[in-house]
């Protein structure tokens, strides 16, 4: 099934994203004249990938969310119209996945544990990974 992402800019932490939290529903309440069916929100995820408690924990208030609408006209309503929640409006754009990035070899298309390249450092002579790099 195809699904249609965009990315909620600046959005509260404090949100719970799993499709049965009263903040869902709270977030459809918002948004009925823009998402007039809960059944075309197929998902929601922050785009950090740290659980709620993470973010908590590192005091991030706000972080980016994708929304994945099972049909183009609901997700271009909302990156038209914003999306609005507890009375503020929060901006919107079309939501497009980066390609996968090796911390090992620097390329693109497939992560480090799966490379088949010589580890390269491009901002360090040091031996360890990107990620690491400070």
């Amino acid at each position: 099934l195809a699904t249609f992402p965009v990315m909620v800019h600046e959005f509260p932490t404090s949100f719970d994203p799993s499709g049965d939290s009263p903040e869902t529903a709270n977030f459809l309440y918002w948004n009925e004249d823009i998402i007039p069916y809960p059944s075309q929100l197929q998902g929601a995820e922050f785009i950090s990938h740290k659980t709620r408690e993470e973010l908590k924990a590192q005091n991030k208030k706000e972080s980016s969310l994708v929304l994945y609408f099972t049909d183009h006209e609901t997700a271009n309503r909302c990156i038209e119209r914003q999306i609005s929640y507890d009375g503020a409006l929060y901006r919107t754009a079309k939501f497009i996945r980066r390609p996968p990035r090796c911390y090992k070899c620097h390329r693109f298309g497939h992560f480090a544990q799966d490379c088949r390249f010589e580890t390269s450092y491009d901002r360090c002579t040091g031996s360890h990974h990107m990620q690491d790099c400070h």
